[in-house]
């Protein structure tokens, strides 16, 4: 089994969280200043920020993944061979979101600046999972899987080896 665990510092959605949060403060401060034109506004401004920060906390400061590739016993269905696991972790609840048979990866791609409107224009209106808890993570790749008669994307954090895993299957 071998397991990729990514590091990040998480400095962009730090920076991002606290400043809609002293944003959203300075807003609902200013709203409630004696004589202010549309206070309601104000507050509506503040909340809305607020909901950002906590989508960003819940999505990437408190999420992260883990990418596995695990030996599968044989089945009924399936033969012995490898999956490719994908565990979240999010704060104290732990669930696997996505398993899918290694040789079902058809293919894996690089995303880099010059290739990402490529790759989303194309897979557009399809089943996108995006299983990155980085703002701005370099080595995020795009997978297509064909499983089950069905096609999926995902996207992903990888390292070399696990790079070398899922395309040497």
């Amino acid at each position: 089994m071998y397991e990729y665990v990514p590091k990040s510092d998480k400095k962009t959605e730090k920076l991002i969280f606290f400043g809609m949060l002293g944003l959203a403060t300075l807003f609902y401060v200013g709203s409630i200043v004696p004589n202010m034109l549309f206070p309601a506004l104000l507050q509506l401004i503040a909340f809305s920020l607020l909901t950002v920060a906590i989508v960003v906390i819940s999505k990437f400061m408190i999420c992260r993944y883990v990418y596995r590739i695990e030996p599968r016993e044989a089945t009924e269905n399936l033969g012995e061979g490898y999956d490719f696991v994908i565990v979240q972790y999010s704060g104290k609840h732990v669930s696997t979101v996505c398993r899918c048979d290694l040789s079902s990866i058809v293919s894996m791609t690089h995303v880099t600046k010059e290739n990402k409107r490529e790759l989303s224009t194309s897979h557009k209106g399809k089943s996108v999972y995006r299983y990155v808890a980085d703002l701005r993570a370099d080595n995020v790749y795009f997978l297509e899987v064909s499983q089950y008669d069905r096609i999926f994307y995902l996207y992903i954090l990888s390292d070399p080896v696990l790079e070398s895993l899922i395309l040497n299957h």
